[in-house]
């Protein structure tokens, strides 16, 4: 993260923790996540605010910061709501990267599939061979390769960036 980026989620838990104060909704940013879509504020709220209240002011919170809209979730199990803030910079995903990693090399998967990274910023693998089964002949090799390109997400040629590393 650059610094303009962590001054900017500074800025932001201190805008979201005035705005539900002023709404008579107090409570705090405990950590803020940069990932590379989102900043994710962790706000903790006060004794009898609910995430209710957090909703209501959805739209004043996105106001106060500046951004067209920003997505609020609750987790489950614990006080705290996220507040999803998009990136002034978004971040470029690097595939090759990923491929490099130490979660893509130590995942154990069969067939693994880099989605890439979630809005935490951690790298999301799965192993497709789980969704579709295992192969047992040379027919079924050619089936589960043609039920994994179903089930790969194309986008258009210009959103792909590739770049050449030289060993």
């Amino acid at each position: 993260m650059d610094r303009e980026e962590f001054v900017r989620a500074n800025q932001h838990s201190l805008a979201i923790e005035s705005v539900m104060k002023r709404m008579k909704s107090p409570g705090q940013v405990t950590e803020t996540v940069v990932g590379p879509m989102v900043v994710t504020q962790y706000f903790t709220p006060g004794s009898g605010v609910k995430k209710s209240d957090v909703q209501k002011v959805n739209e004043d919170i996105a106001r106060a910061l500046k951004v067209g809209s920003i997505r609020i979730v609750a987790v489950e199990g614990k006080q705290d709501i996220l507040i999803e803030v998009p990136r002034l910079n978004r971040r470029i995903v690097d595939l090759g990267e990923l491929m490099q990693s130490e979660t893509y090399a130590e995942t154990g998967a069969e067939l693994p599939v880099i989605l890439g990274r979630d809005t935490q910023d951690e790298i999301c693998v799965i192993d497709l061979s789980r969704s579709i089964g295992k192969p047992k002949t040379a027919g079924d090799e050619v089936f589960i390769l043609k039920q994994a390109l179903l089930k790969m997400v194309w986008c258009p040629i210009k959103m792909i960036r590739v770049r050449a590393s030289v060993h």
